[in-house]
């Protein structure tokens, strides 16, 4: 499978350091938002962030900076729920920038209790940047963990609904994908530079669309692909096989064969 080396992407390592009160001497640590309804432990609470900083970082900062490399995030999450005092450490410092400002928007649904007590606790976590290699249908990560990305489109049960499509997975795989090259064909860009296009974006377990870049040399048509998708519905999120909203990853190479 051909691949084309193009994404900055992030992972968060499985453990988690505690500065004050270790996470560890907690009865029940912090939980996100719609996350870890059924098994609240350290370990979902880490991968947790680790897909929230993934679906909210900004991404175009890392596409222009075109680095790699670990940042190590320090925050703390009061016993109200707020997260305060995040900042991160890198050789980087737009790695340093990105992680801070997605730490900084977390949603604390429930915060760390001991003893049936709120306690406030502050983390220490590694953070990767890897590469992502995009294929025809999808996408890899260079590195150890891919803990942090989200499944291609063809792992959901149930596609994505999208307006004025079907929900089916040939809709968002072929046709929404052609309509896509018709609108810049309209738009009078030349099936040459198309077809060397690459587009990924993520369609989230709350039916948003996030993480949209384009890859191309010519930046008309990379502003024009995220206002065609930015102008997308999403009606429903994917479902898994036990017909639960999860987070997708959509990959589109208009290269042919």
């Amino acid at each position: 499978m051909k691949r084309i080396l193009f994404l900055i992407a992030i992972s968060i390592a499985s453990t988690c350091m505690a500065q004050n009160l270790s996470i560890n001497d907690v009865d029940t640590p912090p939980k996100l938002e719609n996350e870890c309804l059924e098994n609240n432990n350290v370990h979902c609470f880490t991968v947790s962030i680790s897909k929230f900083v993934n679906r909210n970082m900004d991404i175009n900062k890392l596409r222009k900076s075109k680095v790699t490399g670990k940042a190590y995030v320090q925050f703390t999450i009061t016993k109200e729920g707020e997260v305060v005092n995040a900042r991160a450490r890198s050789k980087s410092d737009i790695l340093a920038e990105v992680v801070t400002e997605a730490i900084q928007k977390l949603p604390i649904a429930e915060v760390a209790k001991k003893n049936g007590q709120p306690v406030e606790i502050s983390y220490t976590l590694p953070i990767s940047f890897n590469t992502l290699t995009i294929g025809k249908k999808e996408a890899v990560f260079e590195g150890n963990s891919t803990n942090s990305d989200f499944a291609n489109l063809t792992k959901a049960t149930h596609a994505p609904k999208f307006q004025n499509y079907e929900r089916a997975l040939e809709a968002i795989e072929t046709k929404l994908k052609a309509d896509l090259r018709l609108q810049l064909q309209k738009m009078n860009f030349k099936d040459e530079d198309i077809n060397k296009l690459k587009v990924t974006f993520v369609i989230t377990r709350d039916a948003k669309m996030k993480n949209i870049l384009a890859i191309t040399s010519n930046t008309r048509l990379r502003n024009n692909v995220k206002r065609l998708l930015d102008k997308l519905i999403i009606l429903e999120p994917g479902l898994d096989d036990e017909n639960k909203p999860m987070d997708l990853r959509v990959i589109y190479n208009f290269e042919k064969s």
